[in-house]
């Protein structure tokens, strides 16, 4: 009598439990590089916001925007959000102003309001004289301009923030409290 060469039941459950286990070890890892790469692309997001700042700056005569400081028409006060002062420099693109990691499953600021950031809109609304004081009196590059209206990103570092130097970095809690409405708030 010839036997077949074929696979019994317990081969094929064999199999299959693990590639199951390879797919449950996978998921978590393409979860974190996506996260990663949100972070890494709202990061540019912020840098090329940057850029769009120093453009306004410049044909402003310094004067930062003057525009709400969070994208919450609630707080906006009459304001604009700060998309309005800066379309002419992001070619008239929304998307320069959504954080990749803002999704419908919480907040959604960018669906809601039109916006993923919070502007430290303090420059804004000093003046000129003002603003230019206390640029010379503060470290530019620790003065913050705009951040995560949320925390989009991981729990360890769950804000990008964008400094009036053009710098963006992860940051754990918001410096910008003690800077505008703390100790070193001498304006």
């Amino acid at each position: 009598m010839s036997r077949r060469a074929a696979f019994t039941l317990i081969q094929l459950l064999i199999v299959i439990a693990i590639i199951a286990l390879l797919i449950a070890m996978l998921i978590p890892a393409i979860s974190r590089a996506r996260r990663s790469a949100e972070k890494a692309t709202c990061a540019a997001q912020l840098a090329n916001l940057a850029a769009a700042v120093e453009m306004y700056l410049k044909d402003n005569a310094s004067h930062y925007p003057l525009a709400a400081p969070i994208p919450d028409p609630v707080y906006a006060n009459g304001e604009p959000l700060l998309s309005a002062p800066l379309a002419r420099y992001v070619h008239e693109s929304k998307d320069a102003f959504r954080c990749p990691a803002d999704h419908d499953d919480g907040i959604a600021y960018f669906k809601r309001f039109g916006m993923s950031y919070f502007y430290y809109h303090e420059l804004g609304t000093l003046g000129l004289t003002k603003s230019l004081m206390y640029l010379q009196t503060h470290s530019i590059s620790r003065t913050p301009l705009l951040r995560d209206a949320e925390r989009f990103h991981d729990e360890r570092r769950p804000w990008n923030y964008l400094y009036c130097d053009g710098h963006v970095e992860p940051v754990t809690n918001d410096p910008a409290s003690k800077i505008f409405y703390g100790e070193q708030a001498n304006w």
